[in-house]
């Protein structure tokens, strides 16, 4: 399903003004994301058809970020339309702009995080299973995810994409911590990755430009294309393509 990405004045763009979030930047961020898994879907729909893992986890990304979109669709259409919210039944209390602008801030924090743990878990799955069919040991569904990410780069020869899974772990955490980094260890965090010097305060909102990027969707956007960029490696070494079949624990 071919999907146009709109338009967006990134010019005329603060994303410090969250009282005035313009909808189309989720809408935006969401066309990105979903043309870039889809692509991937349609290429591994021929090489390694349902129900192999290596198709279904662009199958379920793809999945993950056209219902994003459609969320951001409807928050578009809907967000600031007073007259729309006070027409419905189930609104029996007063709209006004600030509650709008609110309300608009807490579904954007819901769908990025739902987002955000949406796409952990189909890359936990999914490295899970390409752990137990490079070592041959059912056990290893039940390792840390640390331990399966490590591994399966390892034998995948693509190890620069270790630090990946901190990154996306980081940016997920944050996003239900009000953009907070807040490690259980209490430290801060200093690390490397692709030419990018990141530094975290615990207990301390993430800056993203200073670290490159427009915005937390930005951020998001550079996370899922390494990736989905990391899988095609996975799938492209040839431990990987000796395998004919990685069963998947679960489709939707």
């Amino acid at each position: 399903m071919a999907i146009l990405i709109p338009d967006f004045d990134f010019d005329a763009y603060d994303p410090r003004d969250t009282w005035n979030f313009p909808a189309q930047r989720v809408v935006r961020f969401a066309a990105e994301v979903y043309h870039i898994a889809s692509e991937a879907r349609q290429q591994y729909a021929r090489l390694y058809p349902h129900p192999d893992q290596r198709f279904v986890v662009f199958h379920e990304l793809s999945g993950l970020a056209h219902a994003l979109l459609l969320g951001a669709m409807q928050m578009r259409s809907h967000g600031t339309d007073e007259t729309w919210w006070q027409s419905q039944a189930e609104i029996t209390h007063s709209v006004d702009t600030r509650l709008m602008a609110s309300n608009n801030m807490a579904l954007r924090q819901m769908l990025h995080l739902g987002y955000a743990q949406g796409v952990m878990r189909q890359l936990d799955m999914a490295m899970r299973q390409y752990a137990v069919a490079l070592t041959g040991e059912a056990a290893a569904t039940q390792w840390s995810l640390h331990r399966v990410w490590a591994r399966v780069v390892a034998d995948c020869s693509c190890i620069g994409y270790a630090p990946l899974l901190p990154l996306l772990q980081l940016h997920r955490d944050s996003l239900s911590q009000l953009g907070r980094f807040c490690p259980a260890d209490g430290k801060p965090l200093n690390m490397s990755y692709k030419n990018r010097r990141m530094h975290f305060l615990p207990q301390t909102e993430i800056t993203h430009t200073a670290l490159g990027f427009i915005d937390e969707w930005d951020f998001m956007r550079f996370l899922v294309v390494e990736a989905v960029a990391m899988l095609h490696e996975i799938h492209r070494d040839s431990a990987m393509t000796a395998i004919p079949m990685i069963a998947t624990r679960y489709i939707s």
